[in-house]
């Protein structure tokens, strides 16, 4: 579950407001620049508050922003003609003001971040060598006179769909060429070197134009509707692949367009409705507004703007009535080969701002959304996931942004209020943590009486732990910093530090079960630790990776010795949970797969065991996936699995829901998009990972919080009561071992 917190933004200093001409996030910080019709351009934080940085000023507009893809720069361009660019730690760093003397109408970066393209409306552009330290070197310059430039799309050969798999250095030998687009329907291949030429005259403006990397096409859309693929051949020639008239009932044209997975192109036309066009299948569909008449939202509302988050696989659309709708793709992958349609995605509840929505921009990570209004109005929309861990003595629910509800076994509950919006908590004996990225506060909780705050210290974690030790003064925090794991006393206070490499990567996930903490961080590195002391002890080391097969041909070594040399390993996935069983000797890991810069959750349950050093996985595929899973906090080898169906897909409704080896009664059982299945599993040295026991939940139960034999315990939210209560469950009674 989650739970979207708007935070409005008054755009300007004072007490006067400045109406918003264009935003735009920071790739790899939580930083949104908004420039205004004042001559600014402000820069805020991910809850609103403005950076420390004074904005910048001129008496000139800022009328285009882009982030450096790899860095932390910006480029804006002004209606003066100026380029300039401004740094996230430095400040203002270069500027030209020789180049364009006309209104910038475009400004795009290499995916590599080591050229820059500028475009004014007099058909103008200017190619700049660019670095990390935001040095900007004239290459070329040239003057086509056919109008705005408003479109750059550089060139990535059909093995380079993901720029992310790729080096720096091959990123800049692969990204040298583009094409370029505008208001006179003209096309032009050019290269850094300053060559270029036309390969294409449309009768009509271009207002979209995309690379679409697998098929090694460009794609185009006129001012007119008329969608065109060109496919592209090594050296920029380009041929005509196909040419076919949109039926679109839109006024002026499209407001956006833009990839919505692999082949999957999105848009909003100024109707009442999302449309899509599938060019793997050569098939159409679209989203109605009308479907969610229930509601809220006006048949009559027209839709604005779109954006597309990857990570999270979110649609979201802004429209004319101040609606912010979302749609979550729910397909088992986002490939090529599968058929999408309207099924595959899920509409979630409309946010309600005052004003129509004029532009929408995901920032960093799957959690954060921008929307312009019309006039003056900006919100920053923050997506909370709602936590909830089990201890042996309670469980902490989060059922608001500032609400945890703690409950004991006795079924007696408190509300807890915090001090900060939450955006993580950890639960360990009597100690409650919760986090927001900036500050965290400890609770005791002890029985019949209401939490008491034991302290709140800033800390900028990624993620904590908490490790009780029968009191406040003997227990531990442990926090994810960075490259190393801050230990703590309960006043926040860094008793000892453990580092990683930068080979290893930053510290991302933390689990702590019984005396032993397990942590993944970005590069797939996985450490368990023995909590013996302050100093934790590592016991154990792997990665998260496939096994590579034996090479075919072992090699001679110099001294006359055959020596064996093994292929590179590669990655599995990215990890997003990681969970410690009671002995530290096994971490269960959910992860999602990259495709084509889209998300995909793995339908596989990885478990490292650290004895033999191996990744063992547990299929609950292909039309099931694991959202959640927990180990028992005694039984080093029992486990329990939360997993939903995924719909939308032809597959979802064909395939029985039964997993590997369950129980023969199940197999005839019908699909139930909405029902979530509970799989406990003995993982052992002998016959790996076996499932014990599968079933349906009770739909009135929300999540699974745990399992401590013999009961699975779950949260049940009545829709008439304010707070939930925790059950436990007991299924044909859960062995002990």
């Amino acid at each position: 579950m989650s739970l979207f917190f708007d935070y409005k933004i008054k755009v300007g200093e004072a007490d006067l407001d400045e109406e918003v001409l264009c935003t735009k996030w920071c790739p790899n910080e939580p930083v949104l620049a908004v420039s205004t019709t004042m001559g600014h351009i402000y820069f805020y934080q991910e809850e609103g508050e403005p950076l420390p940085n004074p904005p910048i000023q001129r008496k000139s507009d800022a009328v285009v922003l882009q982030w450096s893809p790899k860095g932390k720069i910006l480029a804006s361009g002004w209606k003066c003609g100026t380029i300039a660019l401004w740094s996230i730690t430095d400040g203002p760093k270069r500027e030209n003001q020789s180049i364009h003397r006309s209104e910038i109408s475009m400004i795009q970066w290499s995916p590599a971040g080591h050229r820059l393209v500028t475009a004014d409306e007099n058909g103008v552009y200017a190619i700049f060598k660019t670095d990390q330290h935001g040095q900007l070197t004239l290459l070329s310059t040239q003057n086509r006179k056919q109008g705005a430039i408003r479109h750059c799309v550089f060139c990535l050969p059909p093995s380079s769909q993901n720029p992310g798999e790729f080096g720096r250095g091959e990123l800049q030998q692969m990204t040298s060429s583009f094409f370029l687009g505008g208001d006179k329907g003209v096309v032009t291949f050019a290269t850094d070197m300053g060559h270029n030429a036309d390969v294409q005259q449309l009768r009509d403006s271009i207002d979209a134009m995309e690379l679409y990397a697998e098929r090694n096409r460009l794609i185009i859309i006129t001012k007119s509707y008329l969608m065109i693929q060109l496919s592209i051949d090594e050296e920029g020639h380009v041929s005509s692949a196909s040419k076919f008239k949109l039926s679109i009932a839109g006024e002026n044209g499209l407001r956006s367009v833009l990839w919505a997975g692999p082949g999957l192109l999105a848009a909003a036309t100024g109707e009442a409705m999302v449309r899509f066009w599938d060019l793997a299948n050569d098939e159409n569909f679209f989203l109605s507004l009308g479907a969610l008449s229930s509601q809220g939202v006006k048949k009559s509302d027209k839709v604005i703007c779109i954006a597309f988050n990857p990570e999270k696989r979110m649609l979201s659309a802004g429209t004319k009535d101040g609606k912010i709708i979302m749609w979550h793709c729910l397909a088992a992958a986002v490939t090529s080969k599968e058929n999408m349609s309207a099924k595959s995605w899920e509409a979630l509840a409309p946010q309600t701002l005052e004003k129509p929505v004029t532009q929408l921009e995901w920032g960093p990570g799957p959690n954060l959304l921008s929307a312009s209004l019309q006039g003056f109005g900006l919100s920053i929309m923050n997506d909370t996931i709602l936590h909830k861990k089990l201890s042996d003595n309670f469980a902490c629910i989060q059922t608001a942004i500032d609400r945890i509800t703690i409950e004991d076994i006795r079924e007696e509950s408190v509300v807890l209020k915090t001090g900060i919006r939450v955006k993580g908590l950890d639960v360990s004996g009597n100690m409650v943590v919760v986090w927001n990225g900036k500050r965290a506060e400890v609770y005791e909780c002890l029985p019949n009486e209401m939490p008491r705050q034991i302290s709140t210290f800033p800390t900028k974690a990624r993620y904590i732990e908490i490790l009780s030790n029968g009191s406040v003064d003997n227990s531990l925090i442990y926090r994810a910093v960075g490259n190393k794991i801050e230990v703590c006393n309960m006043q926040g206070v860094v008793k000892k530090n453990y580092s990683f490499s930068e080979t290893e990567g930053a510290v991302e996930l933390l689990d702590i079960n019984n005396r032993f903490m397990a942590a993944a961080t970005s590069n797939g590195v996985i450490k368990v630790f023995k909590l013996r002391s302050v100093k934790p002890e590592v016991i154990g080391s792997g990665r998260f990776e496939e096994t590579p097969p034996a090479p075919a041909q072992p090699e001679k070594r110099s001294r006359g010795q055959n020596h064996v040399t093994p292929p590179p390993a590669k990655l599995i996935g990215s990890i997003r949970s990681i969970r410690c069983n009671s002995d530290g000797t096994k971490v269960s890991i959910l992860s999602d797969r990259n495709h084509h810069n889209v998300n995909v959750p793995d339908t596989k349950l990885y478990v490292y065991n650290m004895d033999m050093d191996v990744v063992l996985s547990y299929e609950f595929g292909p039309v099931r996936y694991p959202t959640s899973h927990f180990w028992d906090s005694q039984e080093p080898k029992l486990m329990a699995v939360e997993s939903l169906c995924v719909k939308g897909t032809e597959t979802s409704s064909t395939v029985s829901k039964v997993q590997p080896n369950r129980k023969e009664e199940s197999k005839t059982a019908e699909v139930d998009d909405d029902q979530i299945d509970v799989t406990t599993l003995f993982v052992t040295q002998d016959y790996g990972i076996q499932m014990q026991d599968c079933f349906s939940s009770d739909s009135r139960m929300d999540c699974l919080l745990g399992i401590r034999v013999p009961h699975l315990y779950f949260f049940v939210s009545p829709s008439s009561a304010e707070n939930g209560k925790l059950i436990p469950h007991e299924k044909d009674s859960i062995p002990s071992a």
